[in-house]
């Protein structure tokens, strides 16, 4: 009986401790992790409460690290109420669509949804987040490495999977300095050296490095094959792929550094670890 009552007030003391402190361990700077913004065709009631419930799925998403949130009771519940959750909403024209329609943005309450992520025992990721470079070797129309400023759907799509899984992931600029420390034969062939030079202007804690080529049988829609990988806690990680669509090799690479990232990062609610 004196036992159980030690584990009781040992959980009740841990309990309140991670409370407490988890808005300390978020950090300050976090406030765009819990602003979600989704496309929308108008601005009637029916699709903004529609769209909460997208964007509050979407934000547990980035705040927990997992690439399917669980739908336990606690989270069904959240679902049939999600204005709960956030404290305002906004709209602006979508400039994404030349045939109207919005962008509508939800600014979720912190602490409401930390709270949820207790209640269902979801993980949750600290927001001392790593920062990502991502040096690209594409051989499509050209060979090139991507640069930050162009226009190929690889680069919108891997900002847009880093933002829906709450990291940010950039491309380098590749002016003279980029160029005269990592070329693209020398990233295809592995033999970059420099790379981590490269990097450590970008203040990135890991480099994924990708090489990528459109496949011959490509038709109406080009589909790539190639390969991603990087250094993670001493252990060198790889995934190739062939077939994916310039939309799916992007995810495909984001997921594959995130989902690693996550293992080794996430914290679980108490009550898992029990």
């Amino acid at each position: 009986m004196r036992e159980e009552w030690i584990n009781h007030l040992v959980k009740t003391l841990l309990c309140m401790l991670t409370l407490n402190l988890l808005p300390i361990a978020w950090g300050a700077a976090d406030g765009e992790l819990y602003l979600v913004e989704l496309e929308v065709d108008s601005q009637s009631s029916v699709e903004r409460d529609l769209g909460a419930k997208n964007a509050l799925i979407d934000l547990l998403t980035r705040v927990t690290g997992l690439r399917n949130i669980p739908r336990s009771q606690k989270i069904r519940e959240a679902l049939k109420r999600p204005s709960a959750y956030y404290s305002g909403f906004s709209y602006k024209s979508n400039p994404n669509n030349d045939s109207g329609g919005f962008l509508i943005s939800y600014d979720f309450d912190k602490y409401l949804v930390l709270d949820l992520i207790v209640e269902a025992k979801l993980p949750y990721w600290w927001t001392a987040r790593p920062g990502i470079i991502i040096w690209l070797a594409l051989d499509h129309a050209s060979q090139k490495i991507l640069s930050s400023s162009d226009s190929h759907g690889f680069v919108r799509h891997i900002r847009e999977r880093a933002m829906a899984r709450g990291i940010k992931a950039e491309l380098p600029i590749m002016d003279v300095q980029d160029q005269s420390l990592v070329t693209y034969k020398g990233l295809i062939s592995g033999t970059a050296y420099q790379i981590d030079q490269a990097s450590q202007r970008y203040a990135a804690d890991i480099y994924l490095v990708g090489r990528i080529k459109e496949m011959e049988f490509s038709m109406d829609e080009p589909f790539f094959e190639g390969k991603w990988e990087f250094w993670f806690d001493n252990e060198f990680l790889t995934a190739e792929f062939k077939s994916l669509t310039v939309e799916k090799a992007a995810e495909l690479g984001i997921d594959f550094l995130v989902d690693a990232v996550v293992a080794k990062d996430a914290v679980f609610a108490l009550e898992q670890q029990e």
